[in-house]
C-alpha cells in the first residue's frame, strides 16, 4: 500500500515538473512596460533589448519572455541565439527552444521549415510569434494581397509592429517604385528606420518602370571585371562603359563609380541626391547624381544611369542583370555575353543537351536574387552574389548545419585578417560544387530584421565554373558545363 502511495505520488510530481518546464505558449506572458513596448514597435531594438535583459534577470522562470528575445536575435542573424537554447534546454524546456530552432529554419531559407511552420501552428495555434512568421513566410512565397489584406491585423498581434511594415517594403520594392515609396514612408512615419537615401531616390523613381525590355536578341562581347563577369555599354555619343553584373545590388541599379565619367555622358539630369549612396568597398556615404542617357549598345533609351565618385578601379560601374527583362547568359570561356528575348531563348534551350546542364528555380527580394541549395543533407536558400568571394556561409548557417570550421586568414587591400574557414559541398539542381576555403560570415544577407534571410552567398568563382544563364520569363538559372 505505502508503495503505491509512494510510486502515485512520485508520478505526480514527475507530471507537475515536466508541465512546469514545458509551458505552452498560452501560460506566459510577457511583461513589458510602456517604454519597453514603445522602443520593440519602433524598432529601437539596442535599448529594448536592454530592457529585456533587464527583464529576464527579474523574470528567470519565464520562458517565454528568453523565446521572444531569440526571435529577435534571430531575425538580426546573431549566433547568441544557440547560447539560449541550450539554456532553455538545460532547464528541461523543449517547447521555446524547439519553437526557435523553427525560427532559425526559416531565417536560412530551410525548404522543410514551411511544413514544420503549419504542424506547430496546429500545436500552438494562439503563439503571436508563430502567427508573425507565418504571414512573413506567405509574403515570401509571393502572397502580396494577402500580407496587404491582413497588415493591420497582423501588426496588432505583435509588439514588433515595425516588422511587418519593414518586410511590406523590402517585397514591395520587386513590384514598383510607388508601392515601395508607399510602405517606406509608412515606415520612416511609425519606427526609427529612415532609410533616407532609398526615400529620397524612390521619391524621384516613383513613376517610373523598374525594367527594361529588348525587341531583339544579340550578343556582346563578355568583360572580366576583377572577380566579376561583365559586358559593355555604348552610349549614344560613342563612350564605352565597362560594367559588372553585380546581382548583389540591391536596387536594380546602374552605378558608375567615377563622377567625371558619369559628368561626360550626354543626358538629362534628374537628380542630385546628397550622401545618396554607399557600397561595402566605401567608408562613407556619397552625393550621387541620377542622369537619362540614350544607349546604342545595347539599344535604350533614357535609360536611368547613377554616378558618383566611389574609387572603384576594376571596371567604371556595375549593375543589376534583372534590370532588364531580358535573359543574360555569361559565357566566360568563350567570352561571349547573350542577351535573349523570350523566343530566342527558348531556341537556346532546346538546344541544350540532357545531361549537361541543370536548372534551379531563383526568388528576388529588393532586387537580390535566391535560389535553392542542398548543403549536409538539407535544402536552403543562398543569395546569388558575383561581387562577393567563393562562398560565405553565416553564422546561423554554420552552426544549424554542422558545418566544422577551422580558423584562416584572408588577404585585403594587401594585408592579412584572420577569418573563419569551411570546407563543404553544395548541390545546386543536379550538379554538386566542392567548397575549399569558403568562409563563416556574421553578416546575413537578404531581409536582415524581418526575419527572412539565407544561409550565405555565392560567389564569381562558382559562377566562373559554368555557363551562366539568368532566364527572368521562367523565373529560374541555367547552369551549363563548360
Amino acid at each position: 500500500m505505502n508503495f503505491r502511495i509512494t510510486t502515485t505520488l512520485f508520478l505526480l510530481i514527475l507530471v507537475l515538473f515536466t508541465a512546469s518546464c514545458n509551458k505552452t505558449p498560452d501560460e506566459e506572458k510577457l511583461p513589458f512596460d510602456e517604454l519597453t513596448l514603445n522602443a520593440l514597435n519602433r524598432g529601437d531594438l539596442r535599448f529594448a533589448i536592454t530592457r529585456i535583459d533587464s527583464l529576464m534577470r527579474a523574470h528567470p522562470a519565464n520562458n517565454y519572455l528568453k523565446y521572444f528575445y531569440g526571435t529577435i536575435l534571430v531575425n538580426h542573424g546573431s549566433e547568441k541565439v544557440f547560447d539560449l537554447i541550450d539554456t532553455l534546454k538545460s532547464s528541461g524546456d523543449t517547447v521555446y527552444s524547439g519553437l526557435l530552432e523553427l525560427h532559425i529554419d526559416v531565417m536560412i531559407g530551410d525548404r522543410s521549415a514551411k511544413e514544420k511552420l503549419e504542424r506547430k501552428l496546429k500545436e500552438f495555434p494562439s503563439n503571436n510569434e508563430l502567427k508573425l512568421l507565418e504571414w512573413i513566410v506567405r509574403l515570401d512565397n509571393g502572397e502580396f494581397e494577402y500580407a496587404e489584406n491582413t497588415l493591420n491585423e497582423i501588426r496588432e498581434l505583435t509588439p514588433l509592429k515595425y516588422l511587418p511594415l519593414l518586410a511590406m517594403y523590402y517585397h514591395s520594392y520587386d513590384r514598383d517604385y510607388k508601392t515601395a515609396l508607399k510602405y517606406l514612408s509608412m515606415l520612416r512615419n511609425e519606427t526609427i528606420y529612415k532609410k533616407e537615401k532609398d526615400f529620397n531616390r524612390l521619391s524621384f523613381l516613383q513613376n517610373r518602370t523598374i525594367h527594361y525590355g529588348f525587341d531583339s536578341s544579340f550578343t556582346v562581347k563578355y568583360e572580366q571585371c576583377g572577380a566579376q563577369p561583365g559586358m559593355p555599354f555604348i552610349t549614344e555619343n560613342g563612350i564605352t562603359l565597362k560594367m559588372g553584373f553585380d546581382t548583389g545590388t540591391n536596387g536594380y541599379n546602374f552605378t558608375i563609380h567615377r563622377k567625371s565619367l558619369g559628368d561626360s555622358l550626354k543626358g538629362t539630369q534628374l537628380y542630385n541626391i546628397e550622401k545618396g549612396i554607399q557600397y561595402n568597398y566605401m567608408k562613407e556615404p556619397v552625393d550621387v547624381i541620377g542622369k537619362l542617357v540614350d544607349f546604342k549598345t545595347p539599344r535604350i533609351d533614357n535609360f536611368l544611369v547613377e554616378y558618383f565618385d566611389g574609387g572603384l578601379s576594376i571596371a567604371d560601374g556595375v549593375f543589376s542583370p534583372l534590370l532588364f527583362n531580358a535573359a543574360i547568359t555569361i559565357n566566360s570561356k568563350d567570352e561571349i555575353v547573350m542577351i535573349h528575348n523570350k523566343e530566342s531563348l527558348e531556341k537556346y534551350i532546346n538546344g541544350l543537351k540532357q545531361g549537361e546542364y541543370t536548372t534551379v528555380p531563383y526568388k528576388v527580394r529588393k532586387g537580390w536574387m535566391f535560389i535553392p541549395c542542398e548543403v549536409k543533407g538539407k535544402k536552403v536558400e543562398m543569395i546569388i552574389e558575383t561581387g562577393s568571394r567563393d562562398v560565405n556561409l553565416n553564422a546561423l548557417a554554420v552552426k544549424r548545419l554542422g558545418i566544422e570550421t577551422y580558423e584562416g586568414s584572408l588577404k585585403w587591400r594587401g594585408e592579412d585578417y584572420p577569418v573563419t574557414k569551411l570546407d563543404t559541398e553544395i548541390k545546386i539542381g543536379n550538379f554538386t560544387y566542392t567548397v575549399a576555403g569558403g568562409l563563416k560570415s556574421k553578416f546575413v544577407l537578404g531581409n536582415l530584421g524581418c526575419g527572412l534571410a539565407c544561409a550565405g552567398d555565392i560567389g564569381p568563382d562558382f559562377i566562373r565554373n559554368y555557363i551562366f544563364t539568368i532566364d527572368p520569363f521562367n523565373r529560374q538559372i541555367i547552369l551549363e558545363k563548360l
